[in-house]
């Protein structure tokens, strides 16, 4: 498997391809590393806010549902199993038993105003929808709400992440959560972004096509390796009949 960079080593290279660094200087520091490692933040954060990206998607989450109570704070209810970089919005839900004994039922994530025309959002059932705002430290509400004695359900909810934190990180040592595909687009994006003041001055053409390649490398992402992979139908032998 290809090398996994941290987020310094990602930097690094954005910082020798802008011409920063040169290839015997053993590492950046201070200032320089500092600026780069907050731009890597900005274009990862861009990223996961833009691309549905399966490399944010962590494991499904489970919101257990209590009587007569129609919205949940997800990151107080989820505490420790949350996911650590929060949620940046919902992607599938189902309705399910806690014990996982029963069948999962898909339910519909509505938006903001399809849960407002609501005329009784306190009508008490079995929830068939859901609205999950969009704030940093989301709110889920559902409908219909379980009624008094109701007990036993949860919503099973996959979601996508926020990207981490790496300018948090003084030294840059930290995991970067990129699959190695990605890392060429983000030293080219990063080399694009950093060249272009906030660490060096250069000639626009070479900050032009820094973003040109940056953009080929991210279509050819999207169209391909940021996609799930099914089973590639049967290929047999030709048999002429």
């Amino acid at each position: 498997m290809s090398i996994l960079l941290t987020a310094r080593e990602i930097s690094e290279k954005a910082l020798r391809k802008a011409g920063v660094l040169s290839i015997n200087d053993d590492a950046a520091e201070g200032p320089e590393l500092a600026e780069t490692l907050g731009w890597l933040d900005l274009i990862v954060a861009e990223l996961a806010g833009t691309e549905r990206c399966f490399f944010f998607i962590p494991d499904t989450l489970s919101i257990p549902l209590s009587a007569d109570t129609p919205s949940y704070d997800l990151d107080g209810t989820l505490g420790a199993d949350g996911p650590a970089d929060g949620i940046q919005f919902p992607i599938f839900a189902t309705i399910a038993t806690i014990d996982n004994n029963g069948s999962e039922t898909p339910i519909e994530i509505v938006r903001r105003r399809q849960y407002e025309e609501l005329a009784k959002k306190a009508t008490t059932g079995t929830p068939d929808r859901i609205f999950i705002d969009r704030l940093n430290d989301p709110k889920m509400f559902v409908y219909p709400v379980p009624g008094t004695g109701a007990s036993g359900l949860a919503i099973k909810l996959v979601v996508q992440t926020f990207a981490p934190q790496y300018r948090l990180s003084q030294s840059g040592n930290k995991a970067t959560g990129l699959r190695a595909a990605w890392q060429l687009w983000a030293i080219t994006k990063l080399a694009a972004e950093i060249g272009d003041g906030p660490v060096r001055r250069l000639p626009k053409s070479e900050v032009d096509s820094f973003r040109r390649d940056a953009e080929v490398s991210l279509n050819r992402l999207t169209a391909f390796e940021n996609r799930e992979h099914n089973s590639m139908p049967h290929v047999t032998a030709f048999r002429d009949y």
